[in-house]
């Protein structure tokens, strides 16, 4: 019974899943962008709403609306005493 060669089965071992993980790697990005992401985009592209619905989400679209202002503010009377 021979012995398989050792000489270069890790070099090729190695090369065969780099090649491999980066191949697939980029067939599944392929497909995400293609079919998940193109048709996402222009779904909100056509739903999109009118500039009276905007002014009235705009607090809500970056995040919290603005924390209240601490009691001292203004620092100065509002109106005069």
């Amino acid at each position: 019974m021979a012995v398989p060669k050792v000489t270069g089965m890790m070099r090729r071992r190695v090369t065969r899943d780099i090649v491999s993980a980066f191949s697939l790697g980029t067939a599944i990005t392929g497909y995400y962008w293609y079919y998940v992401h193109v048709p996402y985009i222009g779904r909100l592209q056509q739903e999109e709403p009118d500039a009276a619905e905007l002014r009235k989400l705009k607090p809500f679209l970056y995040g919290y609306p603005s924390p209240p202002k601490p009691d001292s503010w203004p620092p100065y009377p509002a109106f005069p005493a």
